[in-house]
């Protein structure tokens, strides 16, 4: 009965501890992504939110190896992500894309150090915007003007 006791105590205080654990490793990943000058994706680096346009109350973040995704909450969504496109746009070799959606603004750019793209991608949410950033293979090809 006391083994089966300290067996349960035992579970308990790995679970507990895994949830602390969890929930730093977040914060911590919160508070990077916040005050970071440019975001590192698979060896690129692109201009932050907080280095275009200031800091933003940085919410939800969800990272791959290629892929980040931050979620911010903002009363000004939609001033915030056109200047932070206009921002990437006037300060990087970045060309805007035509999207049919009225909540996204996409833009991409070919990688500096490999045959990638880079593509940044906002959208609003209900209480601010994401910013989708993607890197991996591919090319950009310009249609030419007629």
């Amino acid at each position: 009965m006391k083994k089966k006791i300290i067996i349960i105590c035992s579970v308990v205080a790995i679970l507990l501890i895994a949830v602390g654990i969890y929930f730093l490793v977040r914060a911590n990943n919160l508070k990077k992504y916040s005050n970071a000058d440019t975001y590192k994706l698979n060896g690129e680096e692109i201009t932050s939110v907080k280095a275009a346009i200031g800091e933003k109350k940085l919410v939800k973040y969800s990272s791959k190896s290629d892929t980040l995704e931050l979620t911010f909450e903002d009363t000004e969504k939609e001033k915030s992500t056109e200047e932070y496109i206009q921002y990437l746009l006037d300060n990087g070799n970045y060309i805007k894309a035509n999207i049919e959606d009225k909540n996204k603004k996409q833009i991409s750019r070919s990688a500096e150090n490999s045959n990638n793209i880079v593509i940044v991608e906002t959208e609003y949410t209900e209480k601010g915007f994401k910013v989708i950033l993607q890197v991996g293979e591919g090319h950009i090809i310009v249609d030419p003007i007629e």
